[in-house]
């Protein structure tokens, strides 16, 4: 895995094998975003936090 900052504000990770986006990590804040969609298979995890009008 490598990451990168994306700008001051939000870090980046990707798979250092394909290139493909794994998740983004704004700084000072207490989480990070998951691109579900790189998982190959299904896995039992469940969406924490989630605000209504962020959907």
């Amino acid at each position: 895995m490598g990451g990168y900052a994306s700008s001051e504000k939000v870090r980046g990770g990707f798979s250092s094998r394909c290139g493909c986006s794994l998740f983004f990590d704004p700084i000072h804040h207490d989480w990070i975003g998951v691109a579900m969609g790189a998982f190959d298979t299904p896995r039992e995890t469940h969406l924490a936090g989630v605000r209504q009008n962020e959907r």
